[in-house]
This record gives structure tokens, sequence and C-alpha cells, in this order.
């Protein structure tokens, strides 16, 4: 995807990064993130930006969220559970509180899995410009 600059898709792992390195530190996660998901975070970063890069961020995200092995099956919510047993992937979303998506359980976990998912898949697509 070649809409995008090295640099946003950089400044999108830079960001996706911190929030790794505050995985620990359920305060500081908990005030970069509130209750929000991963693309709210991002979109949260560059909303001072064009719409259109922010579009075309989510477009890569949502790409990239399908070449996830545990991907929902949803783009809007690409984060699920390995049994959803008659759950909506957006009630799920809805109804967790902060530490069911960040901290503690399987919906957390896989959350970070996406998240080191999307890393990796953006310092890849970063490579490719050189």
């Amino acid at each position: 995807m070649e809409l995008l600059s090295k640099k946003v898709i950089l400044k999108v792992v830079y960001h996706l990064e911190l929030l790794v390195k505050s995985k620990e530190k359920s305060k500081k996660l908990k005030g970069l993130v509130g209750s929000d998901g991963v693309c709210q975070y991002i979109r949260g970063i560059f909303e001072e930006q064009c719409a259109y890069t922010m579009l075309e961020i989510q477009s890569l995200m949502d790409i990239k969220a399908t070449e996830w092995e545990h991907f929902s099956g949803d783009t809007a919510y690409p984060v699920g559970l390995d049994n959803m047993s008659g759950l909506y992937l957006d009630d799920l979303y809805h109804t967790s509180e902060f530490k069911e998506k960040w901290v503690k359980g399987e919906y957390a976990d896989n959350r970070w899995l996406y998240i080191d998912h999307i890393i990796a898949a953006f310092k890849e697509e970063a490579h490719n410009y050189e």
C-alpha cells in the first residue's frame, strides 16, 4: 500500500510499541487507551491529521488483520475469542471492561497478539519502501 508514507507507517508502529511498553503498567495503559480498542487508540493519535490518512491507516490495518492467524472474521472487531459461544463480536467489544480488553484473560491476550502482528506487518510494509 503505497498511499501511506513510510513516516506515517513508522509512526503507527511507534505508538503501538508504546502500548506494548505500557502493558505491565495498568494505570499508564488505561490512560492511553481508556476502554477503547487498538483502532480507536490509533485514531486518537492521527485525529489532528487528514481524515484521509486515517482511512488509509485503517485500510492497511484491515488488510493486515485478515492475514492474522487469530482473525475474528470481522475487520471492525478483529480480536475475538477462540470460542465465542453465541457472543457477537460487537457485543464482546462493547460490554468488556478495560481489564478484560487489555489486562487479563483470553480477550486481552488475543489483543496483544493482534498488536504484535500489526507491528510486525507494518514494519514489513515500511521495509518495502527501502
